[in-house]
């Protein structure tokens, strides 16, 4: 899991990208899927900071099989 320093509005487009992809799949957030695609996108914003659309676009790229651990 990336270890990073993120500004706030990281972390509300972090979140806001989290709770759409949650939705579009009906997961939630707490489940082991969920928890894989927000260490997912923790890791998408370690090295540079990506807005909503960029990270969905990211998710979208791998299954969900291979999203969780």
């Amino acid at each position: 899991m990336a270890q990073g320093t993120y500004r706030p509005d990281d972390v509300a487009v972090m979140r806001s990208a989290l709770d759409d992809w949650c939705a579009i799949h009906h997961i939630s957030p707490t489940s082991r899927e969920g928890v894989a695609v927000a260490v997912k996108i923790l890791d998408l914003m370690c090295d540079r900071s990506l807005t909503r659309q960029q990270l969905l676009k990211q998710l979208e790229h791998a299954p969900l099989a291979e999203r969780i651990p």
